[in-house]
């Protein structure tokens, strides 16, 4: 008579699709976002200006009394969103003005990073494709620049429900590729609440968070997953 065969573990979820499950429901996600969405934008130390350490969002994620219940008419442009703002008083701008002296910081510095922060300023003003060609010439001064990579894809996602669906298909491929970043992380998060999918828009961003909940991203996903329990009646 043989030895039984032990039975195989049971397979684990990773830690966050286990509390996606619990807290994914779009009304929650609806609530998050307008949560962050207001902290993002508002005063530092008393000031009119915006914390130049916090990630970009340009406006709300929700316009006030709307709900992310389905389509895309009552959300802004969606864009890339960085894990650092524009240098010196540009952050302080409206993206409208970002526009113009980023273009010049990119001229006078040659590099990809200036082109990819106007590239994200001109997708908050709906410009995708001037966005689109800020972010080519981004990986044409530096191929193997991340976020000018992420941004091509927000451009995708910008044009509609199919491309969400390919800008989700390409962010999940680049979130395999480079599972410690955080800004493919966290825009996968933001193309999955655009998708009204909160479970993986809760997974990406405890994902974030996971990394180094002391950067701005990790912070900002942090605030968005505790928020979401929250407003599920669970424990953050």
């Amino acid at each position: 008579m043989g030895v039984p065969t032990p039975a195989d573990p049971p397979r684990r979820r990773p830690p966050w699709r286990r509390v996606a499950i619990v807290l994914g429901s779009a009304a929650a996600l609806a609530a998050a976002a307008l949560g962050l969405a207001a902290a993002l934008d508002s005063p530092t130390g008393g000031r009119n200006t915006r914390d130049p350490s916090q990630p970009i969002v340009a406006g709300p994620v929700v316009a006030p009394g709307q709900e992310l219940t389905g389509g895309q008419s009552n959300l802004p442009p969606l864009r890339l969103v960085l894990d650092r703002a524009p240098p010196g008083n540009i952050a302080r701008l409206s993206a409208a003005k970002q526009i113009p002296r980023l273009r010049a910081l990119a001229d006078r510095t040659g590099g990809a990073s200036a082109l990819v922060q106007l590239g994200s300023a001109q997708q908050a003003v709906g410009e995708n494709a001037d966005a689109l060609r800020s972010y080519r010439e981004a990986l044409r001064r530096e191929p193997n620049d991340l976020s000018a990579r992420v941004g091509v894809v927000m451009v995708d996602g910008a044009g509609g429900t199919a491309g969400l669906g390919r800008a989700a298909r390409a962010l999940e491929t680049l979130a395999r590729e480079h599972p410690r970043s955080q800004v493919v992380l966290f825009n996968q998060g933001w193309v999955a609440a655009y998708r009204r999918d909160a479970r993986q828009a809760v997974v990406s961003w405890g994902r974030t968070a996971m990394i180094d909940r002391a950067t701005p991203l990790g912070q900002a996903a942090r605030q968005l997953v505790t928020a979401i329990a929250r407003n599920q009646g669970g424990n953050p």
